[in-house]
């Protein structure tokens, strides 16, 4: 009886390796494509619904988009300029969604821990953590702004829009936001799971909208 058990256990871990092989070879991997970053006045409310504005309940926000947003909404504000904000929603309207998705990231802090987002970590790779669930991971890198950038700022806002190539795209990606310091993919700061971007409605539209949660 306890050989049968033990056998059985056996099978059960070989079984449960072939669907973990065969989920990669179904999605193929996750490989990241090239990205666009931006470190702004946390006065200004740069992602609609996103960190800028009023201090939010946290500092780390996600989105993803998996299709693209419809052609009549911007994503974006003209808060930086009409002609940054034509430069992002292009970012996140005109991917090759067959062949790929878009995580936009965002994180808050005080001007003298100014950070960068980078879609660059030695100890977290892109990858699948279940069927059609995928994680993103972005380092938060020091901005070191010169005494010139941003002067009037109390706090700052870093903003990244990452496109990854993927044959499938996930359905639910969490993004852990990983400092320099960080030796794996649970050490992260935080690893909210990124929302579905929806335009804010209008008594919403200058505030953070999105409330991701800290694991």
């Amino acid at each position: 009886m306890r050989r049968r058990a033990l056998l059985s256990s056996a099978a059960l871990g070989l079984a449960t390796g072939c669907l973990a092989d065969s989920r990669r070879q179904v999605s193929g991997p996750i490989r990241f494509g090239h990205a666009t970053e931006r470190v702004h006045d946390a006065a200004d409310a740069f992602v609609r619904g996103g960190l800028g504005g009023s201090s939010p309940e946290s500092p780390y926000a996600a989105w993803l988009f998996s299709t693209p947003p419809s052609a009549d909404v911007s994503v974006f504000t003209d808060a930086l300029g009409a002609e940054t904000q034509r430069q992002w929603d292009n970012e996140v309207h005109n991917e090759n969604y067959d062949a790929g998705f878009v995580v936009l990231a965002q994180v808050r802090t005080k001007r003298s821990q100014a950070t960068r987002l980078s879609p660059f970590s030695l100890s977290c790779d892109p990858g699948w953590t279940g069927w059609r669930r995928g994680r993103v991971p972005v380092g938060l890198d020091p901005a070191s702004l010169s005494a010139d950038e941003l002067p009037d700022a109390e706090e700052v806002v870093s903003t990244v829009a990452v496109y990854l190539e993927s044959t499938e795209s996930p359905r639910r990606v969490t993004v852990p936001f990983l400092s320099p310091a960080a030796d794996s993919c649970a050490a992260a700061n935080a690893t909210p799971t990124a929302a579905t971007w929806t335009p804010p409605s209008a008594s919403t539209a200058g505030l953070a909208a999105a409330r991701p949660r800290q694991l």
